[in-house]
């Protein structure tokens, strides 16, 4: 970050509510994504990154598609 830094290249983006960057460079990092996931997944009741249903919310894709993408 640094180098990019003094490149003047570095970009700063800030990430808004509900929003959470997660560092997964270590197998204890990527255990602690995972479990905030499962978390967050399983208290809120809803999936995160579920590329079906950011695809229905931009309608993208109709209500029929996302029945027919969730059979097995």
């Amino acid at each position: 970050n640094k180098v990019y830094m003094e490149e003047g290249s570095l970009k700063v983006q800030l990430l808004g509510r509900g929003m959470a960057w997660l560092d997964t460079g270590t197998h204890g990092s990527m255990l602690q994504a995972s479990n905030f996931v499962e978390a967050v997944q399983s208290t809120q009741g809803t999936y995160i990154a579920c590329l079906e249903e950011i695809a229905y919310r931009k309608d993208w894709i109709s209500s029929e598609q996302v029945i027919e993408l969730a059979k097995p």
